[in-house]
This record gives C-alpha cells, sequence and structure tokens, in this order.
C-alpha cells in the first residue's frame, strides 16, 4: 500500500521486458488502465518505473472492482485524485479476486481493500513461511483503561441490538448464544475508537529450547517445571481457589530458591576466581561502564586494580648478613650506644 508518495500515475502502463512471463500469463495487462483521475506527476513516473524495474504490478484500473476511481476527495468533497494504490507481485496479481474502496468519516482518504483467492491450504503458488499467524479473535488483545470504563460502559449500555439478542437467547435458554452475546458486546465496546482497549497481538516465534535466556533460564530444573506444571493444571481443572493459590505459592517459592542458590554459585566462583587473579577477571572489571556509575573515579578504580593484579615477585631480595649488620668498635669507631 503506497500512500504518503501522493503518486498519480494515470494511464500510464508499468510494462516492461522484465513482464514477459507476467504477459503470458496475464495478457490484460497489456491493455490501457482505466483510469477517472488521469492526472500525472514526478512521484507516479517514479512508482510505474519502479515497478518496471521489480517485475512489481499496479492493480489500479486493472482488477474488478477498480475504474481508477478517486481515493482522496479533500476536507469538503472539492478534490479528486487518486494517490494511494496497491503495488502487487505477478504470483500476488494471479490470486487477486476483487477490489473494493470504502469511504471513511474520520480521513480524508478512502480505504481500500483487496480480496484474495486463496485455497483451503493457505496459498496457491505464493510464498509462503512454514509459520502462519492466527486471524480473528484469536489475534485480538484487549487491554483495560480505568480512565475509559464510563465510555466502555456506555458503549455496551447503547448496544441496543446485542442487548436484544441477549434478551432474546435468555428467554430461549440458548446458552451458546448467550455466551456470543457477551463477548461480542465486550469486544466490540473495547474496540470502539472512543474506548481504545483493543489491539492486534504480534507475531512472535518461539524461541528454541537450548536457548538460555528469560524464557528458559539456567537455574529452572526439572522439578521447577513439575511444580508449574501442577499449578497449570490445577487451574485448568477448575480447583478451588485457595489450592491454585498453595501451588503458585509453593511454585514460586522452589523458583525463588533454586534463583537465589544460582546467584550465590555464581557470586562464589566469581570471588575464587578474584582472589586467584584470574586475567579474564581483570578485563572484565577494566571495561568502562555507563550503567550504574560509582562516586569511584576511573584513575582511582583502575590503580586499585593495577595493585590488586599485579604479578607477584618470583624472586626474593637477598637479605643483608650477619657480618655486613655487625658494628665495629674501635677509636675510629663509636659503640652503637653512640649512634
Amino acid at each position: 500500500m503506497l500512500r504518503k508518495i501522493n503518486a498519480h500515475v494515470g494511464e500510464l502502463s508499468e510494462v516492461s521486458d522484465a513482464h514477459t512471463g507476467f504477459v503470458l500469463d496475464c495478457p490484460e495487462v497489456l491493455e490501457t488502465r482505466r483510469y477517472v483521475c488521469n492526472s500525472v506527476n514526478k512521484a507516479g513516473q517514479l512508482l510505474v518505473d519502479l515497478a518496471a524495474a521489480t517485475s512489481m504490478a499496479i492493480t489500479t484500473g486493472r482488477v474488478v472492482g477498480d475504474d481508477g476511481q478517486p481515493s482522496f476527495t479533500g476536507n469538503y468533497g472539492d478534490i479528486k485524485s487518486r494517490p494511494d494504490h496497491v503495488l502487487l507481485s505477478p504470483v500476488l496479481y494471479k490470486l487477486v479476486c476483487s477490489f473494493k474502496m470504502w469511504d471513511t468519516c474520520a480521513f480524508d482518504h478512502a480505504a481500500l481493500s483487496t480480496e484474495f483467492r486463496v485455497n483451503v491450504v493457505g496459498g496457491e503458488s505464493a510464498n509462503t513461511k512454514h509459520h502462519v499467524c492466527r486471524i480473528g479473535l484469536y489475534n485480538l488483545v484487549l487491554r483495560w483503561r480505568h480512565e475509559k470504563a464510563h465510555v466502555y460502559a456506555r458503549h455496551i449500555s447503547e448496544n441496543m441490538e446485542l442487548l436484544a439478542q441477549f434478551d432474546e437467547a435468555e428467554r430461549a435458554g440458548d446458552v451458546d448464544k448467550l455466551a456470543f452475546c457477551v463477548r461480542s458486546l465486550i469486544v466490540q465496546a473495547a474496540s470502539s475508537r472512543a474506548v481504545g482497549m483493543s489491539a492486534q497481538a504480534r507475531c512472535v516465534f518461539k524461541r528454541k529450547p537450548s536457548r538460555k535466556g528469560p524464557i528458559n533460564p539456567v537455574w529452572f530444573d526439572w522439578e521447577c517445571w513439575k511444580k508449574r506444571k501442577k499449578f497449570i493444571e490445577a487451574v485448568k481443572c477448575g480447583d478451588a481457589k485457595h489450592a491454585c493459590r498453595s501451588l503458585k505459592k509453593e511454585s514460586d517459592s522452589y523458583n525463588r530458591r533454586m534463583k537465589r542458590r544460582h546467584t550465590r554459585h555464581l557470586r562464589n566462583l566469581f570471588l575464587d576466581r578474584l582472589f586467584s587473579k584470574d586475567p579474564a577477571v581483570h578485563a572484565l572489571l577494566k571495561k568502562q561502564t555507563r550503567s550504574n556509575k560509582t562516586p569511584v573515579s576511573a584513575p582511582v578504580w583502575h590503580d586499585h586494580l593495577h595493585r590488586h593484579f599485579r604479578m607477584a615477585r618470583t624472586f626474593e631480595e637477598p637479605r643483608p648478613s650477619v657480618v655486613d649488620m655487625a658494628v665495629p668498635c674501635s677509636k675510629n669507631h663509636p659503640p652503637p650506644e653512640v649512634l
């Protein structure tokens, strides 16, 4: 989707030598593009050149439902142009089923919608990766905002259609319809523009189990996992709240104990290596840190490290002998008491 470049393509054609295979499969692209707004500008020429160089296709005026109608009408409806386009690869262009343009009251640009024809697996010839995110309510995340509580409640009370369906399902004793109405009331109210309590979940690939990190810490052993799994199974089975809380407390307590044990082990290992004056520890302490600054200045710290990690002397200085320490007593050498 290209909008901010404000490209007007008119009846310009993007077909070039790079579209040889594409033209054989879709010969209709050689025909003149349908258009209502025939204006052309520099950005439109650049967009057509980009599509010609990369063997892409501009769906404006070529697919079912798109006749090149204006998508921008201005704030007062006195300006009509088509600066919005859909740029697709030849593989995706073959899967296009229809095109629709929706008028929006909140923006001066219309919303463009392109429908694709796919098979049951998820794609005919598109280069689909092994991971595909689920769509629908599974991808919706609801976040409570206390400052919008009154707007949220008013939206539910004013949804008369769903409330009437709820009353009808209650009289008929239809439990499934009751659950559907309750969920729809919550989702529609949270997804309202005035409420703003919904968002789309991001696609995040799972980490590999072998990678050590926050998701799989080193100290999280098999006993920690058994206690965590026991708590999860209790929640899924619908056990009493006090039982679930007790299992959660036991799991958290064991996790903290294992984490403290691992921290003490790392601390003792570091202190042992520091006492033995390991060069790796010396290099680590010499690194300049920008966080957790201390009042100790850099020269003083480096002088302390130098005194601690300096090499020990491998030889001893010769001590003076007894003869050298003796003080001669004669007329020319006074006794030690005088000295």
